[in-house]
């Protein structure tokens, strides 16, 4: 990963003693501090899955679903994602690919964390 996407408060994967492979990766990190963005290089995206979204509180809403895409909102429906029927995450025409770029988009329009719930 690039230090340019990291923001304190993401969520990364994190691999075994550096390890650049995500085979050797035995879970995922909160970046706390600049100490852990300078480590970028030890860490790598965690691809946005339903679970993913689940865990923040961002859940499937039953009236936005059709045959080519499914609305994904948070508890004060002041977010939305869409997922369409190639299964990309898609924000206003944007795709959506990994936890920490959704975490640093959600923050930049509410000025609130992401975290998980």
């Amino acid at each position: 990963m690039e230090k340019k996407d990291l923001r304190i408060g993401n969520i990364v994967g994190c691999t075994y003693a550096g390890s650049e492979e995500p085979e050797g990766w035995t879970g995922y990190k909160t970046i706390e501090n600049g100490a852990d963005i300078d480590n970028a290089f030890w860490y790598f995206p965690i691809p946005l899955t339903e679970e993913w979204l689940m865990k923040f509180g961002i859940v499937k809403f039953a009236g936005g679903i059709s045959d080519w895409r499914e609305v994904w909102r948070d508890s004060y429906s002041t977010f939305q994602l869409e997922r369409v029927q190639s299964g990309e995450w898609i924000f206003h025409g944007i795709e959506i690919k990994h936890v920490n770029q959704l975490q640093n988009l959600y923050f930049f329009l509410t000025g609130q964390e992401l975290t998980i719930k």
